[in-house]
């Protein structure tokens, strides 16, 4: 059976057809609402990750969280994203430790990574540089910006050379 690998947990190509049936059913509406249908829903006897039973999405969910490596997935994301790109395993070992132990409690994380003297060593400031895009959206967050005409935005962009939705293409050119 082949083995296929998902962020840092090994699933069977059974484990994963078995979870597409417990998420049958599930869909959104004409408003992009989600919405659970029960006469879709595959109610067979389904076998996940060692686990059996009446799954619902719900259910794979959870089976899933129980996992270990999966606070090591989500730490390793948040630690290469916000901190450096270059893993410290050793951090992340421990940081995903707590947020597994903490039931995942993201606040809880960002508030650990953020901070501790660490996430302030040379190696790792400067170390993230954000897109045009980002530091758009971060200064909307951040400062008192009241944009009277939202077409302003796009001007915006434009000065920093990549609006949202039209990244650059690959010779680097808007």
């Amino acid at each position: 059976m082949e083995l296929f690998t998902m962020g840092r947990g090994n699933y069977t190509e059974k484990d994963i057809r078995e979870a597409a049936r417990a998420f049958t059913g599930w869909g959104y509406n004409k408003e992009g609402n989600f919405t659970e249908r029960p006469k879709q829903h595959d109610s067979g006897t389904k076998t996940f990750l060692g686990k059996t039973g009446n799954f619902t999405g719900d259910d794979i969910l959870n089976i899933i969280l129980e996992q270990k490596s999966t606070a090591e997935f989500i730490t390793t994301k948040v630690y290469t994203f916000f901190v450096n790109e270059k893993p410290d395993s050793g951090r992340i070992k421990n940081l995903s430790e707590d947020f597994y132990q903490s039931g995942y409690d993201i606040k809880k994380l960002m508030h650990e990574i953020f901070s501790s003297s660490w996430f302030y060593d040379n190696k790792n400031i400067g170390n993230r540089i954000k897109s045009p895009t980002e530091l758009f959206a971060g200064m909307m967050r951040i400062l008192p910006m009241d944009i009277q005409n939202p077409e302003n935005i796009t001007v915006y962009q434009k000065l920093l050379g990549q609006m949202l939705l039209y990244p650059p293409n690959v010779a680097g050119c808007a």
